[in-house]
């Protein structure tokens, strides 16, 4: 669906996008994650023709965007819808009017576009707000309105670029949820550019980081986050551990498959090993639960402990192991 090749980027010598190599497939909900700088955005720009590239191949649905002409640019990007953290509605239209602006730029039939544009307004669950204005609706309802806006061209890409940055919590959960129906209902391929950790987590199949316009890791979701490489370690920072005297804290990475086999019933009625849950966090991604479990172990039992994680292939660090009580940093 989405094939980029060795893209490479400069603006004034300064080096912007690296050997940028991604395989995106139709169909799937893929973030892209960084941190302020990185070259998310523009890279997202590159990819519906807003910027230029110095060398590579970026190949969407078999048009490759290093060797198209300007006209065949400005059809291509019919392909292309994009959501924005400020919403970009123009306050003098009222809300069908926002959705269907990019249908009366493209010249569609008059019938055609009322009508799509109230089907589109009621896919995002605002067709009882056709006639708003954009002051009168909320910062979600007008990223909604975005949403409608950026599918009216019937596109096979939908790009969202900090889409949920400017709502709050449970707006932002909505949003969410409606990004999901529609990947699912109209099959359409969705890249995130975003900064926050949740919005990957709750929707995304698969991630990449980058870091100074480089990627620097990709993988599922759930294995971006139980793996804990340095590159998401200076995303997100490292937690305090309190570890007790004479106790090894053991840090569990834990899937669905693992929660459902009830392991640490089994480690302490099994193997006679005695522990205590320091600290947990499990989290519901968009197909699986997974998350980490630290657990203090006396040092004596710390061997049949690791013995069991690893007939169980359950994948674990040694935070400390030491004799006294300490505190320590953990990713």
């Amino acid at each position: 669906m989405i094939q980029i090749h060795n893209l490479y980027k400069s603006y004034h010598h300064s080096e912007i996008l690296k050997k940028i190599n991604l395989s995106i497939e139709k169909g799937e909900i893929y973030g892209l994650i960084g941190q302020s700088g990185a070259g998310k955005s523009t890279l997202l720009r590159c990819v519906n023709g807003l910027e230029k590239f110095d060398t590579g191949d970026l190949i969407v649905e078999g048009v490759n965007l290093a060797s198209i002409t300007e006209k065949e640019l400005r059809n291509f990007r019919k392909k292309i819808g994009m959501i924005f953290q400020d919403f970009a509605l123009l306050n003098r239209r009222n809300v069908i009017e926002n959705v269907s602006l990019p249908m009366e730029c493209w010249k569609y039939d008059k019938k055609e576009i009322e009508t799509r544009s109230e089907a589109l307004l009621d896919l995002v669950g605002l067709l009882n707000k056709k006639n708003c204005m954009p002051s009168e609706l909320s910062g979600g309802q007008k990223q909604r309105v975005a949403i409608a806006r950026a599918l009216s061209l019937n596109p096979s890409v939908l790009l969202c670029d900090e889409a949920t940055s400017a709502l709050d919590p449970n707006t932002t959960d909505s949003i969410l949820r409606l990004l999901a129906d529609i990947n699912k209902e109209l099959g359409i391929t969705i890249m995130v550019v975003t900064h926050e950790m949740s919005v990957v987590k709750n929707i995304c199949d698969r991630v990449a980081i980058i870091a100074k316009g480089s990627i620097v890791a990709e993988d599922t979701v759930e294995n971006i986050f139980l793996k804990e490489s340095l590159a998401l370690q200076d995303l997100v920072g490292q937690e305090s551990i309190s570890v007790p005297e004479n106790q090894t804290v053991i840090k569990l990475a834990v899937r669905s498959c693992d929660i459902d086999k009830n392991f640490l019933w089994k480690l302490a009625s099994e193997n006679q090993v005695k522990f205590s849950i320091v600290s947990a966090n499990i989290e519901q991604s968009k197909n699986n639960r997974f998350g980490h479990l630290y657990i203090s172990v006396d040092n004596r039992e710390l061997d049949i402990a690791r013995s069991y994680c690893e007939a169980n292939e359950i994948q674990y660090t040694l935070v400390h192991s030491c004799g006294k009580g300490a505190e320590v940093g953990v990713s």
